[in-house]
């Protein structure tokens, strides 16, 4: 596929809805000789759930998965702010790439990755998690999620009145973290993560395993297809400008760097159907 098939950068009221133009952005991936789907988790294979440890895979969204798997066209990465192993715990499917913690960690049939500054972070994130866990103890709802190379901090189920609150006692008991620079903090939908202050994300990640997969695995590198619904999947979009093929799965609207849009779910797994068997 072009470049110049997709239109460049815009907001989100200017981006075309995928479905619009499905048959000829349908055909145009299946043109490609080898397909590279990097698929974020939660709120675009999953719907966004209130209590983090129940976004499990339907049995009908885990079968078009294995599907596309089934194409020997088809390279699948599944890449979230999750460990590696809760992903392999919900969907529960082998061949897939893993890309864990933002990209931090990447696991796959004859590809790995563990990211070196975020190896020797491990022990300053596991003392913030234990002190964050008694700290914000009081605000019922939080749940405080220790995934070795990055700490989460999800308030879902925390009433909206109080999270003002629950903000200034989480900056005020990490600031002097902070202060030390050897870790960052960044926002997703309704959760706090805390990372190793390292350059790399999901555009790094998805970089990365781009490279890798050229020459050793694939005789032409693939092209690479990208979903997601969150602030941290703009820096893969931004990586992606111009290569390939970026859809935000979002039903509101909001400014993204992907090409096209999409508005659940569901239209996630219309779309990845098309290039299943």
């Amino acid at each position: 596929m072009r470049s110049q098939d997709f239109p460049p950068h815009m907001s989100f009221s200017g981006m075309k809805y995928l479905f619009d133009e499905k048959d000829g952005v349908i055909d145009e991936v299946r043109a490609q000789d080898r397909r590279a789907f990097f698929l974020d988790y939660d709120g675009t294979l999953t719907p966004i759930v209130r209590d983090p440890h129940k976004a499990f895979l339907s049995p009908e969204h885990r079968r078009i998965i294995a599907s596309l798997l089934g194409n020997e066209n088809n390279l699948v990465c599944v890449i979230s702010g999750r460990a590696i192993e809760q992903l392999e715990a919900f969907i529960g499917l082998k061949g897939l790439i893993l890309a864990g913690n933002h990209g931090m960690e990447i696991a796959g049939p004859d590809i790995s990755y563990v990211n070196d500054v975020a190896i020797r972070t491990k022990p300053r994130l596991r003392e913030i998690a234990e002190m964050l866990k008694k700290k914000l103890s009081d605000f019922e709802g939080v749940l405080v999620e220790d995934k070795g190379l990055t700490v989460s901090v999800h308030y879902r189920m925390l009433p909206v009145k109080r999270h003002d609150s629950l903000k200034e006692s989480f900056y005020r008991e990490m600031e002097k973290f902070l202060a030390s620079n050897t870790v960052i903090v960044t926002r997703g939908n309704r959760v706090f993560e805390v990372r190793p202050n390292v350059i790399w994300h999901k555009g790094s990640a998805v970089k990365w395993i781009l490279g890798s997969l050229s020459g050793r695995h694939c005789k032409v590198r693939p092209f690479p297809i990208y979903m997601g619904d969150d602030e941290t999947d703009e820096d893969a979009f931004n990586e992606l400008k111009g290569l390939g093929l970026t859809i935000l799965v979002s039903p509101r609207k909001r400014a993204s760097e992907a090409c096209y849009f999409i508005r659940s779910v569901e239209e996630t797994y219309q779309f990845l159907e098309c290039f299943a068997h």
